[in-house]
């Protein structure tokens, strides 16, 4: 069973399906992306063909300083990075906490990244009653003996963000607790909402990490970004081989920065697409948890995901995430017609004879 979205190999074989007739709702990357400026760099066949068989440089400092003047921290405060998985990883061999929080269902590679670094694992169970929101105060009873809270806002797969506000008031507590905390803003591109990395220049305790892949649509580029104290990304910086990213990762990243449009603009068709999709799947009966994110929650009267893998679309099964079950999937918002088809098929099984 896949353990992360986009698996379409794995569904093409198990069910026969050709990979070209398969309908990817799994992965949550923007439907819109890349940017056009990023498929023109890919379609030059000089400039793919240089950053192949050119050294890049040994460290990535324009990209950096690029970073540092989009996010707006000093660009000693941040570092990109070959993806946010490689950073988590990285995190933990650093830091090296020997007790870790991690509120779920979330992001399953915190917890792989816990065990791997021999850490006591702890695990804070989200509410299905509440739609799984993250309450900062019910946490903060929780980290007796925690040095490092780790929390993915907006969350994955729930969709849901801890306000700023809130955030900030548990860093502060962990500070003064002497706990560590690790954000994901990954998905935060998707959302109208702030961010919590200017806070790292106040905040000693404080790591967040970013990533290109989702907003971007580049996951096989594998680019992200941390922000962090100056002192942890100086070490950071130290056990990091030269070259760790390619020139083309390095000139891709370069490139979906100076598109700030790209991204606004698919925020904003995103969410009418997803505000329709979630109205109609409600309106079939389907439970739909609320989501600040382009993917969302799913609860169906029986398990769906199978039913409609055999058919061609793929959905996030949530059997691997802790706290749900068979009866959850996770839908990433895709183009109109593509939505349409996943309500088409949705309708059918549900065995419904009323109109979309």
């Amino acid at each position: 069973m896949q353990v992360h979205g986009g698996n379409i190999s794995e569904i093409s074989q198990r069910f026969g399906i050709p990979q070209g007739k398969i309908l990817d709702f799994s992965s949550n990357l923007n439907p819109f992306g890349p940017p056009p400026m990023v498929i023109e760099l890919l379609e030059d066949r000089e400039k793919v063909l240089k950053g192949w068989t050119t050294h890049p440089p040994i460290f990535p400092e324009e990209l950096r300083m690029a970073l540092s003047e989009h996010l707006e921290v000093p660009s000693d405060n941040v570092m990109p990075a070959p993806g946010s998985s490689w950073l988590i990883y990285r995190i933990f061999e650093i830091l090296r906490p020997k007790q870790v929080l991690i509120p779920q269902p979330t992001f399953g590679e915190y917890a792989r990244a816990a065990v791997a670094y021999g850490c006591s694992l702890r695990e804070y169970t989200l509410s299905k009653g509440d739609g799984f929101q993250l309450h900062a105060e019910r946490i903060c009873k929780s980290l007796k003996g925690v040095e490092m809270l780790i929390l993915c806002n907006p969350n994955n797969p729930t969709g849901y963000h801890l306000p700023c506000g809130e955030l900030e008031a548990l860093i502060r507590y962990c500070n003064a607790k002497g706990c560590r905390i690790l954000v994901d803003e990954a998905f935060l591109p998707f959302t109208e909402e702030k961010g919590i990395v200017e806070k790292v220049g106040k905040y000693s305790n404080l790591v967040v990490i970013g990533s290109f892949t989702k907003i971007y649509t580049v996951p096989g580029i594998r680019l992200g970004y941390v922000v962090a104290p100056k002192g942890f990304i100086e070490v950071l910086v130290q056990r990091t081989p030269s070259w760790t990213l390619g020139g083309l990762a390095q000139e891709v990243g370069l490139i979906c920065l100076r598109d700030r449009v790209f991204v606004h603009e698919s925020r904003v068709r995103l969410r009418k697409l997803r505000d329709d999709l979630m109205d109609r799947l409600k309106r079939l009966g389907l439970k739909v948890y609320p989501t600040s994110t382009h993917y969302f929650l799913l609860e169906g009267p029986f398990p769906l995901w199978e039913p409609l893998a055999k058919i061609g679309i793929l959905t996030r099964h949530c059997g691997s995430f802790h706290g749900l079950g068979e009866g959850f999937i996770r839908i990433a918002t895709k183009k109109a017609k593509e939505n349409l088809s996943l309500l088409s098929a949705v309708h059918k099984l549900m065995g419904l004879t009323n109109g979309l």
